[in-house]
């Protein structure tokens, strides 16, 4: 019956439990008195405490946010509009001086400095774009080396690269250190919960028990 009484395996059934309370006046007694000293127990006012909080928060102040992630978005904005110039220099390239591969190339740099904006406006949609923009410059700096090797670039070529690259790298860190990812549904996603071994189950609601039979002693129980 103590057991019982503090929600734990009384290491019997409660129709065991009924059938001996029906016929033994002391222990019927005793779960009477222990149940109303347990109901005095739980019913009592908890005893005023001091109030520490701010103390405790004067001895551990709490951590000043980081301006890195603000710094990116911005740096991400900045080569974002300079991808665009780039991109818009090589569609609007006067007709003499600019092929369909030439324009092909330019609206290519448009969408990804589409991308950087929105990248820098999105920061916790930065793994999306990270597949695009990775595989776009990884691929782009093989073809920098071997063109390299041949001769066929010049430095004032490569620098128009360099927009690119950087929106990667602030890309890549504003993905690792300066924002949340957005699931699905548009919300930062957070790890799910192990279930711990050993934890009880969750309990049902009291109108949904697939049990409602209860015994006299589950009955008192619930009662104290």
């Amino acid at each position: 019956m103590s057991a019982i009484l503090d929600d734990e395996n009384p290491g019997l059934s409660p129709a065991e439990l009924d059938d001996h309370l029906a016929g033994c006046a002391a222990c019927r007694g005793w779960r009477e008195s222990a149940a109303a000293v347990t109901r005095l127990t739980r019913l009592a006012p908890a005893a005023p405490t001091p109030d520490v909080t701010a103390a405790v928060l004067a001895r551990a102040p709490l951590p000043r946010p980081s301006a890195w992630p603000g710094r990116l978005r911005w740096l991400l904005g900045l080569v974002s509009v300079g991808q665009l110039a780039v991109g818009a220099a090589q569609l609007l390239a006067p007709p003499g001086m600019a092929g369909h591969l030439s324009h092909e190339t330019g609206a290519f740099n448009v969408a990804l400095a589409v991308a950087l904006m929105w990248v820098a406006l999105k920061p916790g949609l930065a793994a999306t774009q990270l597949p695009v923009l990775g595989s776009f410059v990884g691929v782009l700096v093989l073809a920098i080396g071997v063109d390299l090797l041949d001769g066929e670039v010049g430095w004032s070529r490569l620098a128009t690269h360099v927009p690119v690259v950087i929106g990667l790298l602030c890309t890549a860190l504003l993905r690792r250190y300066g924002w949340p990812s957005l699931g699905p549904s548009g919300r930062a996603s957070a790890p799910e919960t192990a279930a711990v071994p050993g934890a009880p189950a969750a309990s049902h609601p009291a109108g949904d028990r697939p049990d409602q039979h209860r015994s006299p002693a589950a009955e008192h129980r619930r009662a104290a």
